[in-house]
């Protein structure tokens, strides 16, 4: 992973952050997403109810492996 140092000031926008935040420059162009430690690996909840998860687990179908979906995707 690439460390980037921050100046204080970024540093004081950034440390109170309670949920991820995209970066972006004066243009409103995307640079990047902060995720706040204090939030762990991921930051996010997932969205699905456990029912909704087991659901679609029991439901997958055919499953592929890499070298099937390069033949397939060779085939385009």
């Amino acid at each position: 992973m690439t460390r980037i140092i921050v100046d204080d000031a970024l540093k004081v926008k950034l440390q109170h952050l309670t949920a991820p935040a995209v970066l972006t420059d004066a243009q409103g162009n995307t640079i990047g997403t902060v995720l706040p430690v204090h939030l762990g690996a991921t930051g996010l909840e997932c969205p699905y109810p456990p029912e909704e998860i087991a659901r679609r687990l029991a439901n997958l179908g055919r499953l592929y492996s890499g070298e099937e979906i390069d033949a397939m995707l060779e085939k385009r």
